[in-house]
């Protein structure tokens, strides 16, 4: 009898002894784990994750230089603009008389664009260079031959730059006491100038006649 109980206790020691090498064995093979490594370095130049748009707002426009107001100007700089705009004008003006003296019809056309329009006191109309030339000659060999003529009153209106609104008078005077008699009433003439490549010229010009002498009353 006790030489059975002896072999059982046998054959429970083995096995538990099996048992142990067996999970001894298990642990020897699984991969070592090293619990030191660091995590995977970032690199400096990485960026943040960015914000997916959002479809319900408006895309904001880019800035552009070519967008922005104009620069603004002292009240100094805009008179001194406006005075030499206004010389300039008025030497537009200083010519066109100086021609009628001369009696230069060419000299008269080329103070006018290319499309320029003339209306004489006589209703008579000319347009472009060709046929102002024409007209201010007929005007010339006819009731302005023996006439001159002196510009007054000028007045200059800038409507925006490189537009403006001019008129004056033309005041007719002879030596001729015979022809003085048959002279035209004094003209008054408006007219519209633009500015074209840094030079005023004449595009419209509309002549009326008037008394000499106001109506007594």
């Amino acid at each position: 009898m006790k030489a059975v109980i002896a072999a059982a206790a046998l054959a429970a020691t083995m096995a538990f002894a099996q048992n142990a090498t067996d999970t001894q064995d298990t642990r020897d093979s699984a991969p070592a784990r090293d619990t030191m490594q660091p995590p995977p370095a970032t690199p400096d130049t990485a960026q943040p994750a960015q914000p997916a748009p959002d479809p319900t707002v408006a895309a904001q426009p880019v800035q552009n230089p070519a967008n922005c107001e104009p620069p603004k100007y002292t009240p100094d700089q805009i008179k001194t603009w406006r005075e030499k705009q206004e010389s300039s004008l008025r030497e537009l003006t200083e010519k066109l008389n100086q021609a009628f003296i001369n009696k230069d019809a060419h000299a008269v056309a080329q103070l006018f664009t290319e499309d320029g329009r003339v209306m004489n006191p006589r209703g008579e109309k000319a347009a472009g260079r060709g046929d102002i030339e024409k007209l201010i000659k007929s005007d010339m060999d006819g009731f302005l031959k023996d006439a001159n003529l002196t510009v007054t009153n000028v007045d200059i209106k800038l409507l925006k730059p490189g537009l403006a609104f001019v008129e004056f008078d033309h005041v007719l005077s002879c030596a001729n006491e015979t022809a003085k008699g048959n002279l035209p009433p004094n003209i008054h003439v408006s007219t519209v100038a633009v500015k074209k490549d840094g030079k005023w010229l004449f595009q419209e010009a509309r002549a009326a006649s008037y008394p000499k002498e106001k109506p007594s009353a």
